[in-house]
C-alpha cells in the first residue's frame, strides 16, 4: 500500500495485503484469516498436460475450501460444547447432596452388616448372590465327580 493510503491504519496493517489490511481495520482479522493468493504462473504456457492438471486440482481444492460446511458437520463440531454445558455447575436441576444421609444410615449401630444396611433390596441381592454361589459350587462338584467316574461304553 502506498504511504498516503496507510494514514488511518497501523504500521503492521500497511505491510499486509490490501484485503488483509481492510479486514484488520474493520476488526475482522481475528475471525477470518487473510485470503490466500495464488502464486504467479508466468511462463507456464509450455508446461504441457501435467501442469494443466495441477492447476485444475489446485482450483478444485480452492473451491472445496470456499464451500460452506453442511449443517450436520457444523452440528457435530459444536456438539461437544453443548455436552460440556450440560455438566456445568450452574445447571437448572441441581441434585441434593445425599452423602450426609447415607453416612448416618451406614454408621448407625443397629447390628446389621454393612452389606445389608441398604434395606430390602440389599437383602434380596444378597440372597440371590448366595443362591447362585451355592448352585455353582454344587454343579462344579457334580462335574468333577462325573469326570472322575466316566461311564463305560457297551
Amino acid at each position: 500500500m502506498a504511504p498516503e493510503r496507510c494514514q488511518g491504519l497501523s504500521a503492521s496493517a500497511c505491510n499486509l495485503s490490501s484485503a488483509a489490511a481492510l479486514s484488520l481495520a474493520a476488526g475482522r482479522a481475528a475471525s477470518q484469516p487473510p485470503a490466500r493468493q495464488r502464486p504467479c504462473k508466468a511462463g507456464t504456457e509450455g508446461e504441457g498436460q501435467r501442469g494443466q492438471e495441477r492447476r485444475r486440482q489446485a482450483t478444485r481444492r480452492e473451491e472445496r475450501r470456499a464451500r460452506p460446511r453442511p449443517r450436520t458437520m457444523q452440528a457435530l463440531l459444536t456438539s461437544h460444547v453443548r455436552s460440556l454445558r450440560s455438566f456445568a455447575t450452574s445447571t437448572r436441576h441441581q441434585m441434593k447432596n445425599k452423602v450426609p444421609e447415607h453416612q448416618k444410615l451406614f454408621q448407625a449401630d443397629n447390628g446389621l452388616p454393612v452389606h445389608l444396611k441398604g434395606g430390602i433390596m440389599d437383602g434380596l441381592l444378597y440372597r440371590l448372590t448366595m443362591a447362585i454361589t451355592v448352585f455353582g459350587s454344587c454343579y462344579s462338584v457334580f462335574s468333577l465327580v462325573r469326570a472322575a467316574f466316566p461311564q463305560k461304553n457297551k
